[in-house]
């Protein structure tokens, strides 16, 4: 704990927070008030939520803005004054006991708009179920001015404060991510259709829902949207035509579902930046999608097979092929397949268009001081064919030797190994 922010907030720990000569009260209430924000982003250090009911300014955090109006008078009278402290809020595991925490939490968000997660535990009971629907009836009451809604609910039994909501409910409403896996399609489609209803929808993330985005499902709002998180997988030409229809796309999460060994009309995303592809099947679906685009705007890939076993040797084809087509150059790259051989893992780092990269990652990739000193220059080994790479993260390597090392830490690359 090194931080600014954390350190200040362990300082008064040791302080007097009533002394006038307390150090922590000489802070302009402009200062604290930005410690204080930046103190609800502490992430929890890769901890996941255990089995205990929480409220949290945030879901990757234990932080809550309840503990700074706690502190001292001088405190609290910042936190109250600062809305945007209580802006957002994460609900883990729904209990009777934060009804009223959130009931007095969304009061002092005062008019601000608001973010706000759900989760419940895989097997809900009564208590949980019983909790969950206060929850929902008091947060609706502020559904007009919600900006992020994120729910993952399994409980079997739905709730009609979510599938009764009017269209227009949530005109305000930018982002949302759903998983009702236990809910019935139909259900599932009077949530989103919602939700769809929002004019500043530009954001989504479909987890484990039942599709919601072909018939007879409500049209998606294609369009607007700027970011598409897409975890059921689609099949290639069914991803195609939804991307047509998104030209304002800007950063796309997908699974691709077959391998259908036919040629498309290419799809144009003048505007994505950001493309993470999954590929969990026996095929390869990686290779057909990105021969099937066109992304000039592209400036980060990543490429995830996670354990699949089969091997495939067309990556540095497909990249080269979509990068010539779209004429644009990576900034980041990350490909995590531990079936990828090295001859191909090589292949990748000679295509020209990556000149460009200040990111690689290679995390799950086995490789051999050969691929390392690869990043060198043969004809010249005190350069590297990647100049502008800030970051290199290449932990599977089995040795590696002092000259390709150094050359790269003198160049200013961070290595992760």
């Amino acid at each position: 704990m090194s931080t600014p922010t954390q350190w200040v907030l362990l300082r008064v720990q040791y302080a007097q927070p009533n002394e006038p000569e307390s150090p922590i009260h000489k802070l302009p209430v402009e200062i604290l008030g930005e410690i204080f924000q930046r103190y609800l982003q502490i992430p929890r250090d890769g901890q996941r939520l255990g089995g205990m009911p929480s409220v949290s300014a945030k879901p990757s955090s234990y932080s809550t803005p309840i503990i700074l109006d706690q502190v001292c008078s001088h405190w609290r009278a910042v936190a109250l004054s600062m809305p945007a402290l209580w802006s957002s809020i994460a609900v883990h595991l729904p209990s009777p006991y934060q009804v009223s925490l959130i009931q007095v939490w969304l009061q002092r968000a005062g008019t601000r708009p608001l973010s706000f997660w759900i989760s419940q535990s895989s097997e809900v009971g009564r208590v949980e179920r019983t909790a969950t629907i206060d929850i929902l009836n008091l947060s609706m009451q502020y559904s007009h001015r919600w900006k992020h809604i994120s729910l993952c609910l399994h409980d079997h039994t739905p709730y009609a404060e979510l599938y009764s909501m009017p269209l227009g409910t949530v005109g305000m409403l930018e982002s949302a991510d759903s998983e009702l896996t236990a809910w019935s399609r139909i259900l599932t489609d009077r949530v989103w259709q919602a939700i769809y209803s929002s004019s500043h929808l530009c954001r989504i993330r479909w987890r484990k829902d039942p599709q919601p985005w072909g018939n007879p499902m409500p049209r998606v709002p294609w369009a607007q949207l700027t970011d598409i998180t897409m975890c059921t997988p689609l099949r290639l030409q069914d991803l195609l035509d939804i991307l047509r229809q998104c030209q304002k796309l800007e950063i796309l999460t997908c699974e691709i579902d077959d391998d259908p060994h036919e040629q498309f009309q290419p799809a144009l995303l003048p505007n994505l930046r950001h493309l993470r592809l999954f590929d969990f099947g026996v095929s390869d679906t990686i290779g057909p999608f990105l021969q099937h685009l066109i992304v000039p705007s592209l400036n980060a890939l990543m490429l995830d097979r996670g354990r699949n076993t089969q091997v495939f040797h067309g990556l540095a084809q497909d990249l080269q092929g979509l990068l010539i087509r779209s004429q644009c150059h990576l900034e980041k790259l990350a490909i995590f397949d531990s079936a990828l051989e090295e001859d191909d893992v090589i292949r990748v780092l000679e295509v020209p268009q990556l000149e460009d990269l200040t990111e690689l990652n290679l995390s799950s990739v086995w490789v051999t001081p050969r691929t390392f000193e690869r990043l060198t220059h043969n004809q010249d080994p005190t350069t590297v064919i990647m100049p502008h790479l800030r970051a290199l993260v290449l932990p599977r390597c089995s040795r590696f030797t002092y000259g390709a090392t150094a050359t790269l830490i003198m160049l200013g690359v961070v290595l992760m190994i």
